[in-house]
């Protein structure tokens, strides 16, 4: 039977990579609509929307490639 100790660790990387989808998701998605918002509210030009969209991707990649990380250290903790 295992220890408390690794069936925690187990549940916390499973928890971590159960964010990732989500974070993926929700970052480009954050850029869109805020894209969209502002080039109606502030008539900005139509490539806001785009370049404020690959933002948000970036910047959920970059918090994933962080999460990741995090996993594999908490994985390797004795």
């Amino acid at each position: 039977m295992p220890k408390k100790e690794e069936v925690y660790k187990g549940i916390k990387v499973a928890g971590l990579a159960m964010f990732i989808p989500s974070l993926l998701i929700a970052g480009p998605l954050t850029g869109y609509y805020t894209g969209g918002f502002l080039e109606d509210r502030l008539h900005l030009p139509g490539y806001t929307t785009f370049t404020l969209t690959l933002v948000g991707l970036a910047a959920a990649l970059l918090e994933t490639v962080r999460i990741i990380k995090k996993m594999i250290k908490i994985g390797e903790k004795p």
